[in-house]
Formats: C-alpha cells, structure tokens, sequence
C-alpha cells in the first residue's frame, strides 16, 4: 500500500525521483523476505488453499527479483511509474485477498470450535439478521 501511494505522489509530483525510489528500494527486500516467509509458514501450517496462493504470488515476485524489475531507477521513475504501479496494485490485491479469506477462517474456526451447538444457531441467526439490516432484503 505504501508503495502505491509513493508512486502516486511521484504521478501528482509530491515527490521527487530520487526519494522515492530511496524510499521504495530500501524495503523491498524486506518486503520479499517477509513474502516467502509467510507462504513457508502457511504451506508448513497444512493452508493449502490460502499457501497456493501466496507461493502464486511469491513466483510472481521472484520473477520479477530475476529479471530485475523489483527496484525503482530514479532517473527511469517517470517512465516506469505505470509499471512499477501494476505491480504492487497485483501484489496489494493478492494480500487484500489473503486477509480477508483468513479472517473469514478466523471466524469460522471461533463459530465451530468454542461456541456449542445452541450458540452457533444464535450466532448463524444474529449474523444472518446483520446480513439483512446491511443489505436491507
């Protein structure tokens, strides 16, 4: 997310070329570690679905690690601002996606493990009535 306002501000000239990519390349490694730890960590947990993804994403960024597209040039920014955009919008999106799945599994784990039988009825009926007042059907 940082990333794709960084090259917003770069797009609306708040900031200059050589500060964001200053910016921008000091966290990138930072950033692919943390990737490949996350999908390790999600593939060793039994996450199938969820780690497929992320070891989607992780090929993704070590493709671009490969071909030398993960850094930001600062006398080439302007011209590959668009690119460079693409990429964290497909990156930002995979994670968004990724959250929103595992607390959707946080939740149903919580529903299906500590609450009893009586208490998940309550529950599916309350989160059935919040469905209703929020979609007004």
């Amino acid at each position: 997310m940082y990333g794709l306002l960084s090259i917003a501000d770069l797009e609306q000239d708040f900031i200059n070329p050589y500060d964001l990519s200053k910016k921008l390349n000091s966290f990138v490694m930072v950033e692919y570690g943390a990737q490949l730890l996350m999908t390790v960590v999600l593939v060793l947990g039994g996450r199938w679905f969820i780690g497929l993804v992320q070891v989607g994403l992780s090929a993704y960024m070590v493709w671009l690690y490969v071909n030398k597209k993960y850094l930001l040039d600062a006398t080439d920014a302007f011209k590959e601002a668009k690119s460079h955009k693409n990429r964290r919008t497909i990156i930002f999106g995979v994670h968004a996606f990724s959250m929103i799945f595992l607390v959707y599994m946080l939740i149903h784990t919580f529903v299906h493990t500590v609450l009893s039988s009586g208490a998940r009825e309550t529950a599916k009926q309350l989160f059935k009535e919040a469905a209703t007042s929020v979609h007004g059907f």
